[in-house]
Protein backbone atom coordinates (compact mmCIF):
# COMPACT_ATOMS: atom_id res chain seq x y z
CA UNK A 1 0.00 0.00 0.00
CA UNK A 2 1.37 3.39 -0.97
CA UNK A 3 2.41 5.86 1.66
CA UNK A 4 0.24 8.95 2.08
CA UNK A 5 1.36 12.17 0.40
CA UNK A 6 2.26 13.54 3.82
CA UNK A 7 4.45 10.50 4.58
CA UNK A 8 6.16 10.78 1.18
CA UNK A 9 6.82 14.49 1.69
CA UNK A 10 8.27 13.74 5.15
CA UNK A 11 10.55 11.07 3.74
CA UNK A 12 11.67 13.33 0.89
CA UNK A 13 12.35 16.14 3.40
CA UNK A 14 14.63 13.79 5.35
CA UNK A 15 16.48 12.96 2.12
CA UNK A 16 16.75 16.65 1.18
CA UNK A 17 18.31 17.49 4.54
CA UNK A 18 20.73 14.55 4.57
CA UNK A 19 21.77 14.78 0.92
CA UNK A 20 22.31 18.56 1.18
CA UNK A 21 24.65 17.93 4.12
CA UNK A 22 26.48 15.26 2.10
CA UNK A 23 26.82 17.61 -0.89
CA UNK A 24 28.31 20.33 1.29
CA UNK A 25 30.68 17.80 2.84
CA UNK A 26 31.76 16.64 -0.62
CA UNK A 27 32.42 20.26 -1.61
CA UNK A 28 34.60 20.66 1.48
CA UNK A 29 36.42 17.40 0.74
CA UNK A 30 36.97 18.53 -2.86
CA UNK A 31 38.64 21.70 -1.60
CA UNK A 32 40.82 19.77 0.85
CA UNK A 33 41.99 17.31 -1.80
CA UNK A 34 42.51 20.09 -4.35
CA UNK A 35 44.55 22.07 -1.83
CA UNK A 36 46.73 18.99 -1.39
CA UNK A 37 47.33 18.98 -5.15
CA UNK A 38 45.00 16.08 -6.00
CA UNK A 39 43.11 17.82 -8.81
CA UNK A 40 41.42 14.65 -10.10
CA UNK A 41 39.98 13.95 -6.66
CA UNK A 42 38.88 17.57 -6.41
CA UNK A 43 36.99 17.29 -9.70
CA UNK A 44 35.48 13.94 -8.73
CA UNK A 45 34.08 15.22 -5.43
CA UNK A 46 32.93 18.52 -6.98
CA UNK A 47 30.96 16.47 -9.56
CA UNK A 48 29.60 14.27 -6.81
CA UNK A 49 28.37 17.31 -4.86
CA UNK A 50 26.69 18.65 -8.01
CA UNK A 51 24.94 15.31 -8.60
CA UNK A 52 23.67 15.32 -5.03
CA UNK A 53 22.37 18.87 -5.32
CA UNK A 54 20.63 17.91 -8.57
CA UNK A 55 18.81 15.16 -6.64
CA UNK A 56 17.90 17.67 -3.92
CA UNK A 57 16.37 19.96 -6.55
CA UNK A 58 14.31 17.10 -7.98
CA UNK A 59 13.20 16.00 -4.52
CA UNK A 60 12.11 19.54 -3.64
CA UNK A 61 10.18 19.76 -6.90
CA UNK A 62 8.46 16.47 -6.07
CA UNK A 63 7.59 17.66 -2.57
CA UNK A 64 6.00 20.78 -4.04
CA UNK A 65 4.16 18.71 -6.67
CA UNK A 66 2.66 16.70 -3.81
CA UNK A 67 1.50 19.89 -2.09
CA UNK A 68 4.04 19.63 0.69
CA UNK A 69 6.05 22.27 2.47
CA UNK A 70 9.81 22.41 2.07
CA UNK A 71 12.06 23.29 4.99
CA UNK A 72 15.70 24.21 5.10
CA UNK A 73 16.66 22.16 8.11
CA UNK A 74 19.96 22.32 9.94
CA UNK A 75 22.46 20.00 8.34
CA UNK A 76 24.03 17.43 10.65
CA UNK A 77 27.69 18.04 11.35
CA UNK A 78 30.10 15.88 9.36
CA UNK A 79 33.85 15.57 9.70
CA UNK A 80 36.18 16.94 7.05
CA UNK A 81 39.01 14.44 6.74
CA UNK A 82 42.37 15.45 5.28
CA UNK A 83 43.81 11.95 4.75
CA UNK A 84 42.27 10.49 1.57
CA UNK A 85 42.53 6.82 2.57
CA UNK A 86 40.94 7.50 5.96
CA UNK A 87 38.21 9.48 4.20
CA UNK A 88 37.60 6.76 1.61
CA UNK A 89 37.24 4.05 4.26
CA UNK A 90 34.84 6.21 6.28
CA UNK A 91 32.85 7.06 3.14
CA UNK A 92 32.60 3.39 2.15
CA UNK A 93 31.28 2.53 5.63
CA UNK A 94 28.78 5.39 5.48
CA UNK A 95 27.69 4.42 1.94
CA UNK A 96 27.22 0.78 2.98
CA UNK A 97 24.98 1.77 5.89
CA UNK A 98 23.08 4.23 3.70
CA UNK A 99 22.48 1.63 1.00
CA UNK A 100 20.97 -0.73 3.57
CA UNK A 101 18.46 1.98 4.55
CA UNK A 102 17.71 2.80 0.92
CA UNK A 103 17.13 -0.87 0.09
CA UNK A 104 14.48 -1.03 2.79
CA UNK A 105 12.78 2.23 1.81
CA UNK A 106 12.85 2.18 -1.98
CA UNK A 107 10.03 -0.21 -2.76
CA UNK A 108 7.62 0.38 -5.64
CA UNK A 109 4.71 -0.63 -3.40
CA UNK A 110 5.44 2.31 -1.07
CA UNK A 111 5.35 5.15 -3.59
CA UNK A 112 3.61 6.59 -6.58
CA UNK A 113 5.47 5.96 -9.83
CA UNK A 114 7.07 9.42 -10.04
CA UNK A 115 8.46 9.35 -6.50
CA UNK A 116 9.59 5.74 -6.89
CA UNK A 117 11.48 6.60 -10.10
CA UNK A 118 13.18 9.54 -8.38
CA UNK A 119 14.29 7.41 -5.44
CA UNK A 120 15.28 4.50 -7.68
CA UNK A 121 17.55 6.82 -9.69
CA UNK A 122 19.08 8.08 -6.45
CA UNK A 123 19.60 4.48 -5.31
CA UNK A 124 21.37 3.62 -8.57
CA UNK A 125 23.66 6.65 -8.21
CA UNK A 126 24.49 5.78 -4.60
CA UNK A 127 25.17 2.16 -5.56
CA UNK A 128 27.63 3.38 -8.21
CA UNK A 129 29.32 5.59 -5.61
CA UNK A 130 29.66 2.69 -3.19
CA UNK A 131 31.10 0.48 -5.92
CA UNK A 132 33.63 3.20 -6.80
CA UNK A 133 34.67 3.45 -3.14
CA UNK A 134 35.11 -0.32 -2.83
CA UNK A 135 36.94 -0.67 -6.16
CA UNK A 136 39.25 2.19 -5.24
CA UNK A 137 40.02 0.61 -1.87
CA UNK A 138 40.83 -2.66 -3.68
CA UNK A 139 43.07 -0.82 -6.14
CA UNK A 140 44.89 0.94 -3.31
CA UNK A 141 45.43 -2.44 -1.63
CA UNK A 142 47.04 -3.68 -4.85
CA UNK A 143 49.18 -0.70 -5.87
CA UNK A 144 49.59 1.23 -2.61
CA UNK A 145 48.27 4.59 -1.55
CA UNK A 146 51.27 6.57 -2.82
CA UNK A 147 50.99 5.11 -6.32
CA UNK A 148 47.26 5.79 -6.34
CA UNK A 149 47.63 9.38 -5.14
CA UNK A 150 50.36 10.06 -7.71
CA UNK A 151 47.76 9.33 -10.41
CA UNK A 152 45.40 11.88 -8.82
CA UNK A 153 47.69 14.88 -9.30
Amino acid sequence: MSKSKQEVVGMLQAYVTAVTANAINHQFQAQVFGNQGFRKLQKKYDRHATEELDFVTKAIDRMLDLGGDVKQEAAPEQPVITDFLTYLKADADKQTAGMQVLEQQVNHDNFDVTTYDLLKDYYIDEDEDLNWDLQTLDLIDQIGIQNYLTKQL
